[in-house]
């Protein structure tokens, strides 16, 4: 046989090798690929859910809470019960209840009125200074408080982490929140009744087996 047919044949064979050795790669990486899609898909559903269940949880805990208070209103203010009249139960309504609809308000008066001109960018501005920087500096007392009570947290890192999470609960987290329970109270007023959400397996972590009903 010539040395050249001969050269370029083995030449052909170690290309067809090549090409099969990088097709079988790349179908590797293919199908790694397509396992980790499939996992964020997963993650991504599963926060979906929490979301969902989470968000029917407080907007049924204001639903309810406003139902409690209305039954029992001729406790509210009443000295007659003493401290559940007098404290108890109006805490519940003023910050518990009332704090919602405020919070909302505030914001939507911001948004409509500073284009308009109605209110100044200093007032605006002071007002989410005051607000976030209140909200936080609560979070993060009742942090503190529960540190040196039960000294839960072992690390420095653990308890820094804690403290960022008090701090970023109050963009963004905390105005959805505010909207699930001013929903929970518009039920109450339309005569809605609370719906148990029913255990999801789907809906739960690894490990668990189940939500409970919320």
């Amino acid at each position: 046989m010539d040395d050249r047919l001969r050269a370029r044949i083995v030449e052909r064979g170690v290309a067809d090798l090549f090409a099969e050795e990088v097709g079988v790669e790349m179908l590797e990486q293919s199908e790694g690929a397509l396992a980790a899609g499939l996992v964020l898909e997963r993650r991504e559903d599963h926060a979906r859910r929490r979301a969902r269940a989470l968000a029917h949880q407080r907007r049924r805990w204001a639903q309810i809470l406003s139902e409690a208070l209305w039954i029992h209103r001729p406790i509210l203010f009443n000295p007659r019960y003493g401290m559940v009249g007098l404290l108890i139960l109006p805490y519940y309504l003023i910050f518990e209840l009332g704090s919602a609809p405020v919070e909302l308000g505030g914001i939507l008066a911001l948004v409509i009125g500073l284009p308009l001109g109605i209110v100044s960018p200093a007032v605006a501005l002071l007002f989410i200074v005051v607000g976030l920087g209140y909200a936080t500096l609560l979070t993060l007392v009742g942090v503190i408080i529960e540190e040196f009570s039960y000294n839960r947290y072992r690390t420095w890192r653990d308890f820094g982490l804690l403290a960022y999470a008090a701090i970023a609960e109050n963009i963004g987290y905390r105005q959805i929140y505010a909207w699930w329970r001013v929903r929970g109270i518009v039920d109450a007023l339309l005569g809605r009744r609370a719906q148990w959400v029913a255990p999801d397996a789907k809906a739960s972590p690894p490990g668990v087996k189940g939500m409970q009903p919320v």
